[in-house]
């Protein structure tokens, strides 16, 4: 089953149609970013976070000398900058991957649904666990992993995050809007190096590939990555709002 962005509100908790209206009152107006476009840059200043309603996104740190390396990769439903809400300024450069629609959701916002939806607030904390889970693994695979194994890593968890539900046995099919040089900024390898590992991904049958669209098994893919298939909790039981 594919996974739209009020899915992702949803991953953690069984939210009622008040409280999901409540955040679409207290979020700003939505705004369209063309492709390549920037929707905040590293060492702005932090208003808020965004929303990403339609699109992708590349969260990305500005490194010396102009290089960058790309920390996520944010798909609908995600919330876009909350890393930074413990600064002043932004840490992370958000652009465009497509064409993307975002909201805007000011800081102040977080104060009101601690008082009137505690538990809407609890799914976005829970859904930040998982983005800093997500991360872990990733950086688990760059200090143990061959560049093969980080890419089809990479292949796994976008499959995951976009599909939620058993996965159906047999040939998957993934369309990734990224070029091979955003595909190198975000495994850490240099463009030659990933064209080596596609085609030898290729090569030994662990995926096909038309331009940005990939054929593969999942659990064959997840196997040689060396990646563990995560399954996250659903209304978790210590969570009591008002009491212990």
């Amino acid at each position: 089953m594919k996974s739209t962005p009020r899915d992702r509100l949803l991953e953690f908790f069984e939210l009622t149609s008040d409280e999901l209206d409540l955040l679409e009152r207290l979020r700003g107006p939505a705004a369209r970013f063309a492709r390549h476009a920037e929707i905040r840059r590293a060492g702005d200043k932090v208003k808020g976070v965004f929303l990403l309603l339609e699109g992708w996104v590349l969260s990305s740190a500005e490194m010396p000398g102009g290089q960058r390396q790309v920390l996520k990769v944010h798909m609908p439903g995600d919330m876009l900058g909350s890393p930074s809400m413990v600064l002043p300024l932004a840490m992370e450069t958000l652009t465009a991957v497509t064409l993307a629609t975002i909201v805007p959701v000011p800081l102040s916002a977080f104060g009101v649904l601690l008082g009137q939806a505690p538990r809407l607030l609890a799914a976005l904390f829970l859904s930040a666990q998982q983005e800093r889970v997500l991360l872990s693994d990733r950086l688990a695979a760059v200090g143990r992993a061959t560049a093969a194994q980080r890419f089809a890593a990479l292949l796994v968890q976008l499959y995951d995050r976009l599909n939620r539900g058993p996965v159906d046995p047999g040939p998957v099919s993934l369309h990734l809007p990224l070029t091979q040089q955003d595909l190198a900024d975000l495994l850490g390898i240099t463009v030659v190096h990933v064209n080596r590992v596609l085609k030898s991904l290729v090569a030994e049958g662990l995926i096909a590939r038309d331009r940005n669209d990939y054929r593969f098994d999942v659990a064959r893919l997840r196997n040689f990555s060396g990646i563990p298939r995560r399954e996250w909790i659903r209304n978790p039981s210590w969570f009591r709002p008002g009491g212990y």
